[in-house]
């Protein structure tokens, strides 16, 4: 079996720790069944962390994990990489298809919609890894200007009738490749 791409340690002493696990594990059983998450209770195994400076009494106030790189990951960066790390397309799209197929909503005001609900997560999200130092600035900054200006260019495309049919279609054939793909990899190789 591969080597996980990231491996979870808690602590099974703790009733509301496992338990919180437990249910973290049946929703990502797909994950863990592929062998790209692992959940190993530290209890096990205490000196684990050791190398990383983490010990089993750092475990059992929070929870901590590895990453395929072999970084450790603490708090809220694993709650992070569980459930944005696993996510091949991310959630924007699927709350674009979902405002437009299921709300009804028109393409252009769907995406408004999408786009303005992000910039409280994004935010957070920043803060978070501008906390931790984990945030290259310079490299960011010139993905913020390719996305304002795409999506400046993007916006003037959409306002054609015959350019919305085109990108509601692009993006119902990518979410459907997407949900083959992730059936294929994650519930038919695993069995």
């Amino acid at each position: 079996m591969p080597q996980p791409r990231l491996v979870v340690w808690y602590n099974t002493r703790c009733p509301v720790c496992d338990a919180g696990i437990d249910r973290q594990r049946t929703k990502l059983i797909a994950a863990v069944r592929a062998g790209t998450i692992e959940f190993r209770d530290i209890n096990l195994e205490p000196e684990a962390l050791a190398a990383h400076g983490a010990s089993l009494a750092d475990v059992r106030r929070r929870l901590h994990a590895t990453d395929e790189a072999g970084r450790l990951l603490v708090g809220a960066d694993v709650a992070i990489a569980v459930w944005l790390g696993f996510i091949v397309l991310d959630g924007a799209t699927y709350m674009l298809l979902a405002l437009t197929l299921v709300v009804g909503l028109p393409l252009t005001n769907a995406n408004a919609i999408k786009s303005a609900a992000l910039v409280p997560t994004t935010l957070v999200a920043m803060a978070v890894f501008a906390f931790k130092g984990d945030i290259d600035w310079t490299l960011g900054a010139v993905m913020g200007v390719g996305n304002i200006g795409a999506g400046i260019l993007g916006a003037r495309l959409a306002t054609s009738p015959a350019a919305r049919t085109w990108v509601f279609r692009l993006l119902v054939i990518v979410i459907c490749a997407e949900l083959v793909h992730l059936t294929v990899h994650y519930v038919l190789e695993t069995h």
